[in-house]
């Protein structure tokens, strides 16, 4: 069984992170990082990153950059991103904003905007020295605080303002979220080979690989003659095995490491694989 992820998914304790859903869905989350620490999240729509406070390295495929303060990018859907904070004089502080598609068409209707050609690529840092969008950020701040006490419709209509600030203070940004080129569908070995030691569940992979979930074990099946779950199971105890034989790591941090959901379910399948618990077998 794969370990559960959430749409946001961080490995790192040191991290505050404040979210108002939108029908059940993260569409505006505020991170704040006290200290240099690493994770990842998933991003499931079109979605833009501003850093308010601090900077944040980026990396996805090809993409690699730190966002400093007061600069953003367009992170496209169906997209892992690997983050990285940085220790300073204060915290890192940032925005992370996802738009559905229908939001979207929302917005364009009601705004009668008229897309132009794209300027700049996905994944590109921009720079908005704006004020209105620091004033933007700063009226967050509250509803952040006390998630508890906003309803969808304020949310909805945070989100329409953002991108009637954007097409009023930057013309580089609303065209990369309302108009993302298509892709051709990934590799589906390609995809897996990469992200088979971290936690996501099947939905992700199969998302990542733009097939639905059905597809995706369908194709997945045709090219390894194995469902994915037990075959994703497979390379991580034996990637135990071998770390068990050939470093010091911790038990505990090779269960975690490898996206195992806790040391019993880790131990119970290594020992139904192996013959004996992890912590007799690195003993033989």
């Amino acid at each position: 069984m794969l370990q559960d992820s959430n749409t946001l998914q961080h490995k790192a304790a040191d991290i505050h992170p404040n979210v108002l859903l939108l029908n059940g869905h993260p569409a505006v989350t505020r991170f704040t990082y006290y200290s240099s620490k690493q994770g990842s999240f998933f991003i499931e729509e079109n979605s833009l990153l501003v850093v308010k406070e601090g900077a944040l390295n980026l990396k996805s495929g090809n993409l690699d950059h730190i966002v400093h303060k007061r600069q953003l990018i367009v992170l496209t859907h169906n997209t892992l991103v690997e983050w990285q904070s940085f220790s300073g004089s204060g915290p890192t502080v940032c925005f992370l904003f996802s738009f559905n598609q229908h939001l979207l068409k929302q917005f364009t209707t009601f705004a009668d905007w008229k897309i132009s050609g794209n300027k700049v690529p996905p994944g590109t840092v921009m720079s908005n020295q704006s004020s209105h969008l620091q004033k933007y950020l700063d009226s967050l701040e509250p509803y952040l605080d006390n998630t508890t006490t906003v309803n969808g419709c304020l949310i909805k209509i945070k989100l329409l303002e953002l991108l009637f600030c954007l097409a009023g203070t930057d013309s580089s940004v609303l065209p990369l979220l309302l108009q993302l080129p298509k892709s051709v569908r990934p590799n589906i070995k390609a995809i897996v080979e990469e992200h088979v030691m971290s936690a996501l569940p099947l939905s992700k992979l199969a998302a990542l690989s733009q097939r639905s979930l059905s597809s995706f074990r369908r194709d997945f099946l045709s090219i390894y003659n194995m469902p994915p779950s037990k075959w994703i199971r497979e390379r991580r105890l034996k990637k135990a095995q071998d770390l068990l034989c050939t470093t010091r790591m911790s038990i505990t941090d090779i269960c975690y490491a490898l996206g195992f959901e806790s040391i019993t379910h880790f131990s119970r399948l290594f020992k139904s694989r192996f013959g004996f618990p992890p912590s007799v077998y690195r003993t033989k």
